[in-house]
């Protein structure tokens, strides 16, 4: 089917999602990402009620503990994005020994 709509009347119709969920890699990427979602809201959610009784520590300690790791993500952002534009995106997680 040509044309889209979107200017290009002899440019084919995009795909669908269902079409994009069918591509090499696409659900075992999608499924990582939902787990690693998973366990990020659990840690902020459930963390608290663990810190707070289980350690003693006051509401303030509280907070102040679990911004540690949003401090540690805002620190080290602008430096690996400096890094994946100087090296590029293929070879950062080669450079770590992730692939």
């Amino acid at each position: 089917m040509q044309g889209n709509g979107a200017g290009d009347p002899g440019a084919p119709v995009r795909a669908g999602w269902r079409d994009m969920l069918r591509g090499a890699g696409v659900l075992p990427n999608l499924a990582a990402n939902f787990l690693v979602a998973a366990v990020m809201m659990t840690t902020l959610i459930v963390g608290p009620f663990f810190l707070g009784p289980g350690l003693g520590l006051s509401e303030a300690r509280v907070g102040l503990v679990m911004s540690v790791g949003p401090a540690i993500s805002i620190a080290s952002g602008v430096p690996s994005g400096q890094l994946v534009d100087r090296w590029g995106a293929d070879r950062v997680p080669q450079g770590w020994g992730w692939r």
